[in-house]
């Protein structure tokens, strides 16, 4: 290196292919045996920004297609463990007016679907869903009414998440584990392939139905408690208040309660006393109770109708158990009639898919209700996204869900991702000329590679595409590189302590070996004190209090934290007149950046001429700017 303070190579780079990796060793020799062997390479083309390949996207928007979901591998180990992809499947309250409008007009794939779902409940209710759905029926001023009926809700909600599911699973989508919130986890027997999409479109009108009819017969209402499961249990048991139950235990800030309507109408009051925050849910009816018990045995019965599939029925959570369902079907039929009496447990479901480390959580349905749910539960980091933001649009939000599938390889990185297979009935379609290779009974080798040349390099490209993205996945597993956004923060504290200075070295030290910096006030500071007349309150034995002023020093404070050494000018090179407090802020904040290795660099402007150029104090770098922040908070 010596002066140039740059590593200059020994001899020339001759013949170096464009992209082709350069890797360098460096051996230094140290004093005593001690010596470094360092071997640096540039980054893998294959992660450098721009030249990630684009995975190939298959065309789903043919309307012919069946709704049978492709049988999608997916990763785990033998005891069901290490699981990283996880959908969450919408509940009740995720629905809203013109929900699902705008895929429906979009996307041929996902119109398909909910064209069948229509059919279906046209043919058992009478009229259309869909209209409810979006929102389409003007003349009607109690529309949103409707849809917030749970005998339209519910298959509202299912329709919608089945419709996306279906979609994300012609491209190879197979997440480890369902968890559904409550009709969700409905849903998740048509996403796993327990049922098919007819079976399970009847399954949930006949269950919003039965549900529907138990509002009719002992009305009810449900309502949200802004505490954790524990906090809002206390409220019930000292309101006094009978049939009302913890339905939904949603977060560790959130829990759900249901009952009789004038139950919960009387609980609201005593909560309102209480001064906890709640909110009141636009459904009616006391699910996840046990005054919902007729409909439980009903929906026994008509789950008894229905042949669920045999497959690994252990991918879905329970609601009611937190845990993978059992292996037989008529177990898993025995919980799911159970499950519209019985609390949801999703803080514990989400805890346990978690236990096997980070964990990526899709939301499949109209909102972003559940993903919300997650920063207020027990787990570490992991990753998110949504399938429909109302705040993005339809549109805009699922394509970034498909993109953040595609990033973690969810989506696209299967075999499975195929075209999905034709009805027996349809005539085939015929295929497009240039995917045809063309042979003539007279043709040489040569002549039919040359007559077919587009074919081959089509055939050649997706293959070189394929190892790309393969050789990419390689580089992330070997290497371990971050390819997401970095945070980088630094953090600064400032101590009192008279024979210290406010930002010594040793501060964060000192402070988690629980080091006392409250010294003794001597005469000088407490003098000082007397002459601010100061007036205090005077607390008597008796319970009574009145006003004092201190005149003298027996009644000033004796014990407090007390300023150190701390010199803007003479520390920081900062000339200008602060008061204290200002210029304890000015140096926290440059004590943080120092911390973060950002640094601060000289700015110049130009003088009169235009030419000449003067220093005009430190700044951070523009190019950072826009998007660096100093937060300076102070404890009294």
């Amino acid at each position: 290196m010596k002066d140039h303070k740059l590593l200059i190579p020994g001899k020339e780079i001759q013949n170096r292919k464009p992209g082709q990796p350069l890797r360098f060793a460096s051996n230094i020799n140290g004093i005593g045996g001690n010596h470094l062997h360092l071997i640096m390479g540039t980054l893998p083309a294959i992660l450098e920004q721009g030249n990630t390949p684009a995975l190939p996207v298959k065309d789903l928007s043919s309307a012919n297609d069946t709704h049978a979901l492709p049988h999608n591998a997916y990763s785990s180990d033998a005891e069901g463990k290490k699981l990283r992809m996880v959908a969450l499947l919408s509940g009740q309250g995720s629905q809203y007016s013109g929900m699902m409008k705008e895929l429906f007009q979009s996307d041929a794939h996902i119109r398909s679907i909910m064209e069948q779902g229509e059919t279906i409940f046209q043919e058992q209710r009478g009229y259309s869903l869909l209209d409810l759905m979006f929102g389409n029926n003007a003349d009607n001023t109690d529309k949103d009414k409707d849809l917030n009926s749970t005998n339209n809700t519910q298959p509202a909600v299912f329709l919608s998440s089945a419709a996306i599911y279906s979609r994300l699973a012609m491209e190879g989508f197979a997440p480890d584990y369902y968890i559904g919130h409550s009709v969700g986890e409905y849903t998740a027997l048509y996403c796993s392939g327990i049922l098919s999409f007819d079976h399970a479109m009847r399954l949930i009108i006949k269950r919003s139905d039965l549900m529907y009819q138990s509002t009719l017969e002992e009305p009810g209402k449900i309502m949200v408690v802004f505490a954790n499961e524990k906090n809002t249990g206390k409220f019930i048991q000292e309101s006094g208040i009978s049939d009302i139950y913890i339905t939904n235990k949603n977060s560790e800030k959130q829990t759900a309660v249901s009952g009789k309507a004038q139950s919960i109408e009387d609980f609201c009051v005593y909560l309102k006393t209480r001064k906890v925050v709640f909110r009141k849910l636009n459904l009616t009816g006391a699910f996840h109770t046990p005054l919902l018990k007729g409909a439980s045995e009903k929906l026994r019965t008509f789950l008894d109708t229905l042949d669920f599939a045999p497959t690994n029925y252990g991918r879905i959570i329970s609601n009611t158990l937190a845990a993978p369902y059992p292996k037989t079907s008529g177990e898993v039929k025995d919980l799911l009639a159970r499950q519209i009496i019985s609390p949801v447990e999703f803080i514990k479901s989400v805890e346990y898919v978690y236990a096997s480390g980070k964990t990526h959580f899709v939301e499949i349905g109209p909102s972003r209700l559940l993903v919300n749910l997650l920063k207020d539960i027990n787990i570490g980091e992991y990753g998110t996204a949504v399938s429909v933001d109302r705040k993005k649009g339809e549109i805009a939000s699922f394509a970034d869900c498909r993109d953040y599938l595609s990033e973690h390889n969810a989506l696209f990185s299967t075999p499975a991702a195929r075209e999905p297979e034709k009805s027996l009935s349809a005539a085939a379609s015929p295929k497009p000329e240039d995917s045809l290779a063309v042979v003539d009974l007279s043709d040489e080798f040569e002549d039919f590679k040359r007559n077919n040349q587009k074919v081959i390099d089509k055939i050649l490209f997706e293959e070189f595409q394929r190892r790309k993205r393969d050789a990419a996945i390689e580089a992330l597993e070997r290497f371990e590189f971050n390819t997401r956004p970095v945070v980088i923060s630094g953090v600064s504290v400032g101590l009192p302590g008279k024979t210290r200075h406010v930002f010594a070295k040793d501060n964060f030290d000192a402070i988690l070996n629980g080091k006392n910096f409250i010294e003794s006030l001597d005469q000088k500071d407490q003098d000082r004190l007397i002459d601010k007349n100061i007036i205090k309150l005077y607390k008597q034995p008796d319970g009574n209090a009145r006003f004092v002023q201190i005149t003298k020093t027996e009644d000033v404070i004796h014990l407090a934290g007390q300023l150190g050494y701390f010199n803007l000018n003479d520390e920081y090179g900062i000339k200008e007149e602060y008061d204290i407090a200002m210029a304890l802020g000015i140096a926290a904040g440059i004590e943080a950046l120092k911390d973060a290795n950002i640094p601060l660099v000289m700015q110049y402007k130009s003088l009169k001429d235009g030419k000449t150029l003067v220093p005009d104090g430190f700044a951070l770098p523009e190019e950072m700017q826009e998007d660096t922040g100093v937060i300076i908070t102070s404890l009294w």
